[in-house]
């Protein structure tokens, strides 16, 4: 067995929504998915693409369904209100905690369990 200093994988961030974080940002994925133009939220503009060419470069599964499950499971949610598109309605997923100008954040992100309060979180990132 490789330890895990000599795993490919060393240097990729361990949880999901670092992982996440940094697949969005990528300029090469854009055509795939990107940040919504206010940075609190994402779209996934071709699921095909995410599919075939983005997921396997982040995560061990390349299948959608187990994408979007895990997004169910870190808490993200999918916007309510439809943004639609020339062809299609785009899908948008936003998590209070996940925020493009805010990594930060991140490390209150959890799976299952009881979230800090984002008012809390703030008072203590952002000092008058």
């Amino acid at each position: 067995s490789c330890p895990s200093s000599c795993s490919k994988s060393s240097n990729k961030p361990s949880r999901f929504p670092e992982s996440l974080m940094l697949m969005i940002s990528d300029k090469y994925n854009i055509s795939a998915l990107r940040w919504m133009e206010d940075g609190l939220s994402f779209t996934i503009v071709d699921k095909k693409q995410l599919e075939t060419e983005v997921l396997g470069k982040y995560f061990r599964s390349v299948r959608y369904p187990s994408f979007r499950r895990k997004l169910n499971r870190w808490g993200f949610k999918l916007k309510q209100d439809e943004c639609f598109t020339e062809s299609a309605t785009q899908t948008v997923y936003f998590h209070e905690f996940f925020r493009r100008d805010s990594p930060l954040l991140l490390q209150n992100m959890k799976t299952g369990g009881k979230e800090l309060p984002i008012d809390k979180i703030e008072s203590q990132l952002f000092v008058d």
